[in-house]
């Protein structure tokens, strides 16, 4: 499967969270949603992989790599529901969506050494202000949770930059399996002071088992395959996406009304990854120093600097 067209199905997948919790009619606390969506698909994942590639979920781990990663994923299921509970939806995702690509071009510069392409910088542009045109304004804006937004940005792009690491020595399933099992034991204390009661009617324990098994499992294996082969700062601009997804979601089956501003904000985030679709594949590096050899000045060219060529007779 092509890399790019793997990270935008993730972000559609990813698109179709909020209609599914929507449709759950579940008042369930957003922290308790975002821990039970990562333990169940980390539970997928480590089945996946087990089946999979057992080998590689024993052998030796980057546990440096794996822990930040895993923090990451943690760190922005815990910001983002945080940042929209005191944001607003509108503002809090816009901020935290908005802000990823920024943080994974800084990151993706720092860890890999990679140079996002020309085409990066208007796609994300675009990109960008497609999410503000969808969420709008909010009359609730508080800048309180403004660095909460800001943190699930940087959280989501650092686990981006790490997993990509991981994906050098392990399968994709068998790396976020690592990965969101980390995320799972850093969320797990949560279930002892959030209440799980909403899980018990049939509808929501339906909905939140299309989230672990499709929205995460599912979405992160197609995520790190792509990602494998994708700068970080692209492929977090591709999963964009995900509003554009959940935007349509919510004009066809939430009947939520369309706006010229809506369409502009669609019309913005294609015209961004159609930009990203056509860039020429590769990951643009920073050009390394090297270090050049003294100069030659041996009286012989024939004979080289660290040695005689031909070697000389030892007579």
């Amino acid at each position: 499967m092509f890399p790019r067209l793997a990270i935008a199905l993730a972000a559609i997948l990813w698109g179709t969270t909020g209609t599914a919790q929507a449709l759950a009619s579940t008042e369930a606390h957003p922290l308790a949603v975002g821990a039970v969506r990562v333990v169940l698909g980390a539970s997928c994942l480590l089945l996946l992989a087990a089946i999979q590639d057992r080998p590689g979920l024993i052998q030796p781990w980057p546990r440096r790599l794996t822990l930040l990663a895993g923090t990451g994923v943690a760190l922005y299921q815990v910001s983002f529901f945080a940042a929209v509970r005191t944001m607003g939806v509108a503002a809090g995702t816009v901020l935290a969506i908005g802000s990823a690509p920024v943080a994974a071009g800084i990151l993706g510069l720092l860890v890999h050494r990679e140079r996002p392409s020309l085409a990066w910088y208007p796609a994300t542009a675009l990109a960008i202000s497609g999410c503000l045109f969808l969420g709008g304004t909010d009359s609730a804006w508080s800048w309180r949770g403004a660095p909460l937004a800001l943190f699930a940005g940087f959280g989501y792009a650092l686990s981006s930059a790490c997993s990509k690491s991981i994906l050098q020595t392990r399968r994709p399933e068998t790396a976020m399996a690592g990965v969101f099992g980390v995320a799972a034991l850093l969320l797990t204390p949560l279930f002892t002071v959030l209440d799980l009661g909403w899980l018990t009617p049939p509808r929501a324990l339906a909905a939140m088992t299309y989230l672990g098994v499709f929205a995460t499992a599912l979405a992160y294996v197609l995520f790190s395959r792509g990602l494998a082969t994708t700068p970080v700062a692209s492929a977090v601009t591709l999963s964009l996406l995900e509003p554009l997804t959940a935007a349509l979601l919510g004009l066809f089956l939430l009947h939520e009304p369309l706006t010229t501003r809506h369409a502009m904000g669609m019309g913005c985030i294609l015209l961004g990854m159609g930009i990203l679709a056509l860039e020429r594949p590769g990951l643009p590096k920073v050009p390394q120093t090297t270090t050049l050899a003294p100069e030659c000045t041996h009286p012989n060219p024939t004979e080289d600097c660290h040695g005689e060529y031909p070697p000389s007779d030892p007579s």
